[in-house]
């Protein structure tokens, strides 16, 4: 009995909760089952015939009730509606359709939090870089069998010296270079490298 109760406990642990959604939401997954820097995520994309504002103040009105409360952030194009609880961290981005200004598209993404800092990953483990390369995003599927991940990283190399290097250690892999002014600063560049 007692061993019972803890694979149901552990089930219960691993599941995911339900995103609450209008009635006239239609989702479609996006990423069911991915990791991002580390931590597990899903991603639904949806299409609303309402508005922007009226999707915001759907959650708005449920997550203002709930002990955590929520946040929201204009990112441009995109209105952003986001809460924390102990274990997961939801978040709404929504925008206008680009054919129909009463409807509106957006993302809903639920991320599972680690419990303790101990549970967070070295970012970009076996990825081979410049010592200086800083890290910013290890993304990949979650899907046994699936080799999917991109790696993202800045330094303070030329795109020349990254192109040199990231053809003379990756074989099989596609990798795409950039460079130019980006979060990191002027001049910086780096590779995004897909496996």
């Amino acid at each position: 009995m007692l061993l019972f109760c803890w694979v149901m406990l552990k089930r219960l642990r691993l599941a995911w909760p339900e995103f609450e959604r209008s009635v006239r939401m239609e989702s479609t997954w996006s990423a069911e089952n991915m990791v991002y820097n580390g931590m597990p995520m899903r991603i639904e994309n949806f299409e609303c015939q309402c508005q922007v504002e009226e999707v915001l103040d759907f959650y708005r009105e449920r997550w203002a009730r709930l002990k955590h409360g929520y946040v929201e952030n204009d990112l441009g194009r995109f209105q952003q509606i986001s809460r924390g609880t102990q274990r997961f961290f939801f978040s709404v981005q929504v925008r206008e359709h680009d054919l129909d200004a009463s409807a509106s598209v957006g993302r809903l993404s639920t991320m599972k939090l680690p419990q303790r800092e101990s549970d967070l990953p070295m970012l970009g483990v076996d990825v081979p870089r410049f010592d200086d390369s800083e890290v910013i995003t290890d993304i990949h599927d979650a899907v046994p069998g699936k080799r999917i991940r991109t790696v993202t990283m800045a330094n303070s190399r030329s795109l020349a010296e990254n192109r040199t290097f990231t053809k003379g250690v990756t074989v099989k892999r596609r990798v795409e270079t950039y460079a130019g002014a980006n979060q990191h600063g002027p001049g910086q560049s780096g590779a995004v490298l897909s496996a």
